[in-house]
């Protein structure tokens, strides 16, 4: 909600903080209204009273509550302008695409996001999830908060398919955020393998220094054009960039068709076959989150299927069947 006013002689615009705004420290709820002006410019606006917090000077660190309302200087009015003009172009500007939601409520939204798709913005006209979910919020709740807007809580590569979440409003961001801190939620992916793996193993190893757990488990071995090939069932506690891809190469079991991580090329739809099929949540949670979530198979991957195991049966890898094959 905006509002014009005059403080001690000075024009103001005025913005009532929602309960998304809640809990935030003012230099952040005034970066969010001004981005275009630097953090530095922000303080010195707030220590001299161009920002103000329910009509009164203040410190950038204070945090506002729902129904504070925070005062910009008109003379800031085209750094507020260019903020706004930015988010009508984000949302004309892209070509949108129809999303499979898994999961959805007031608090958060999960998708089964498909092939060769970005979950944050990508290259100059690239759509990604990100985009297309923030259009998709805005047009059914409109743009109610001064500094929230849903984006996505955890990452899946371009080329990789599945459970991805969103959050709909601050409480639910910051409680997901904090439970995959905690290794409260898990993920569980399904993964075509070059090679034959012949046990269950857990590789804990360093990724870019940091620290990366992986376990996979072999659930059938079939074959592709003479190569020999491992379904597996992949579960990690840590979130390190490419971390399946990385950790099944250097052990000498890359995903079928990662070329960049040594897998043979194959003539597919995709260029391989990696598959967030599960999110496990604790008991109780306030997001009103079910103990399990699944995603269903693309249609690719169960062709992939197909062609590579002679007694393959959708039924086998369907939704129901996850529980029990996993």
């Amino acid at each position: 909600m905006v509002n014009f006013s005059i403080i001690y002689g000075m024009d103001y615009l005025s913005f009532t903080v929602t309960e998304n705004d809640s809990g935030r420290r003012l230099d952040k709820i005034a970066r969010r209204l001004v981005p275009e002006l630097p953090l530095s410019a922000i303080y010195k606006h707030i220590r001299k009273g161009f920002i103000k917090l329910n009509g009164c000077h203040t410190k950038a660190e204070i945090i506002v509550k729902n129904g504070d309302v925070v005062q910009v200087a008109a003379f800031l009015e085209e750094d507020l302008k260019k903020n706004k003009s930015h988010k009508e172009r984000k949302k004309v500007e892209k070509t949108l695409c129809r999303l499979d939601d898994v999961f959805k409520n007031r608090f958060i939204r999960i998708i089964n996001k498909p092939y060769n798709i970005p979950v944050h913005s990508g290259g100059q006209g690239e759509t990604s999830l990100n985009d297309i979910v923030y259009n998709e919020y805005i047009q059914e709740y409109g743009e109610n908060s001064i500094s929230f807007v849903p984006g996505p809580l955890h990452r899946l590569d371009k080329k990789t398919t599945g459970l991805v979440s969103f959050s709909q409003n601050l409480a639910a961001a910051r409680w997901f955020s904090k439970a995959l801190h905690n290794h409260c939620i898990q993920k569980t992916y399904i993964a075509i393998l070059q090679g034959k793996l012949e046990s269950p193993t857990e590789w804990d190893e360093p990724i870019a220094k940091k620290h990366a757990h992986t376990s996979v488990l072999p659930v059938d071995c079939g074959n592709y054009n003479g190569t020999a090939i491992t379904i597996a069932k992949v579960q990690i506690t840590t979130g390190r960039t490419h971390q399946i891809r990385i950790h099944c190469s250097s052990h000498g079991f890359p995903l079928l068709g990662d070329t960049t991580y040594g897998g043979a090329k194959t003539n597919e739809p995709q260029d391989f076959f990696l598959h967030a099929m599960r999110m496990g949540f604790p008991s109780g949670n306030p997001l009103d989150l079910p103990n399990s979530i699944f995603a269903p198979l693309p249609s690719n991957f169960t062709n992939m299927l197909e062609k590579c195991l002679s007694n393959f049966s959708p039924n086998s890898y369907n939704i129901n069947g996850y529980e029990d094959i996993f």
